[in-house]
């Protein structure tokens, strides 16, 4: 069954800066969104899976793409979760977990989080090293909610989801880069031969000036 965005309609979220409730639905009214549902603003799995897409911040601009973020906490915890990751994208508050709840995102109980989080050595190890990363990662915020990602277009149209993460967490997966652009119907090849091409013009460049700077300090990609 096709999921449509109208399941939101009369649904209040905050906005994190102003303070105000307004509908979910006027987030994506105008423009095309690629929504991160954060089940928990201090999670440090969550953390690591909006870095993830915050390396093709870039790319999504160029593909229309405006990154927004939900999650079921507190204002505090996330600001917290803004400067933690310099996320300077809009941010809401669904301190209801509607949205979650209309997307069928499941809540998990005390056994199954004490299972997949702790007992699970391969996501226990992976939370252990993320957390040199995220130092300011936390145990706030309602754990038992699950997230995901999603992809909206303006006006009540189909809903893509292109992530959730009750079904991958227990193998220990995020959504990466690469299969978060493909999801989106973004050519990865196409992307990747382009950058390819503008570092081999970087090069010649580089090996133009070769000749003039001699002995002097030359560009890494002479030196690697």
């Amino acid at each position: 069954m096709t999921l449509r965005s109208s399941i939101f309609r009369g649904m209040q979220v905050m906005e994190l800066e102003s303070g105000s409730a307004v509908e979910a639905t006027t987030i994506w009214a105008d423009k095309k969104v690629l929504l991160l549902l954060v089940r928990r603003f201090g999670c440090v799995f969550c953390q690591h899976q909006t870095s993830l897409v915050l390396r093709e911040e870039e790319v999504l601009k160029r593909h229309n793409y405006h990154i927004v973020a939900v999650g079921n906490g507190t204002p505090d915890q996330a600001r917290k979760f803004k400067d933690a990751l310099t996320f300077t994208h809009p941010i809401y508050i669904d301190s209801d977990s509607q949205m979650f709840k209309a997307l069928s995102m499941p809540r998990w109980s005390f056994w199954y989080i004490l299972r997949t989080f702790f007992m699970s050595s391969t996501n226990f190890s992976i939370g252990r090293g993320l957390m040199k990363d995220y130092p300011n990662a936390n145990l706030e915020g309602d754990g038992y909610q699950s997230g995901g990602i999603i992809e909206l277009e303006p006006g009540e149209s189909a809903i893509n989801v292109v992530h959730r993460e009750a079904e991958k967490i227990q193998e220990g997966q995020f959504c990466e880069p690469t299969t978060l652009l493909e999801k989106l119907g973004i050519d990865v090849a196409r992307i990747f031969a382009k950058e390819s091409r503008e570092k081999k013009r970087l090069c010649f460049r580089c090996l133009s000036l070769q000749s003039l700077l001699k002995d002097r300090d030359l560009p890494r990609c002479l030196t690697d």
